[in-house]
């Protein structure tokens, strides 16, 4: 998958295993946060299996919004729901999660987070709106 996302989208401050050279922040300590555990760990890094920055988790939102690795047609398929929730505000994507904002116009909010150790993230789209956006975290409770 890297391959596949990497080098097309001049993703620079991305990584499948923890960078050596990048300026990161690490909460507490490396050994609190598992910054260094990798993929090794849950198979699967602080990012959705990446290390990255907020500027190159930006991009991919814009290549979604764009249709810049697929085709319209091909992005329009993958938004669509796969499945629903109890909630008619809510169903269930692949990857997304999407959710059905409270506004008059029927809008949806598609999104895609996780978490490990001390890091989460989530990342959203709104393609009525042609928005998107990343937001990173880190600390404990």
């Amino acid at each position: 998958m890297a391959s596949n996302l990497l080098p097309p989208l001049h993703l620079n401050s991305t990584y499948t295993t923890p960078p050596v050279n990048a300026s990161a922040t690490i909460p507490f300590n490396d050994r609190t946060a598992n910054y260094s555990a990798g993929a090794g760990i849950l198979f699967e890094g602080p990012a959705g299996s990446y290390y990255s920055s907020i500027n190159d988790m930006r991009t991919p939102s814009k290549s979604v919004l764009n249709s810049t690795l697929i085709s319209k047609a091909q992005t329009r398929r993958w938004l669509k729901p796969l499945s629903f929730t109890a909630s008619i505000n809510t169903s269930v994507g692949a990857p997304w999660g999407i959710n059905r904002a409270p506004i008059e116009k029927p809008t949806y909010l598609y999104t895609k987070g996780g978490d490990i150790w001390l890091y989460s993230t989530l990342f959203a789209l709104l393609p009525d709106y042609g928005v998107g956006f990343a937001v990173l975290v880190l600390g404990s409770l």
